[in-house]
């Protein structure tokens, strides 16, 4: 799951995964744990997110969001 810094443009519900390059659609797979071979099109790829990610897209989003900073683990040397 990307993390709060991250840019989730992707997760809009008025997102075309076509619009952008196959080398972003790919990170954005690595980034949410889908598998693919490397062989797909574009459109292959486009599929996938379609499949993968965005049904999940508003509870991510949702989740991001309720990220709260903390300073546990944070050590000052």
């Amino acid at each position: 799951m990307p993390s709060q810094f991250d840019d989730v443009f992707y997760l809009m519900p008025d997102f075309a995964p076509m619009a952008i390059k196959a080398p972003m659609l790919r990170n954005i797979l690595c980034r949410h744990n889908v598998a693919y071979n490397g062989k797909e099109t574009k459109a292959d790829l486009a599929g996938l997110f379609n499949s993968h990610i965005k049904p999940k897209a508003a509870a991510t989003l949702v989740a991001i969001q309720a990220v709260e900073r903390s300073e546990e683990g944070i050590v000052d040397v």
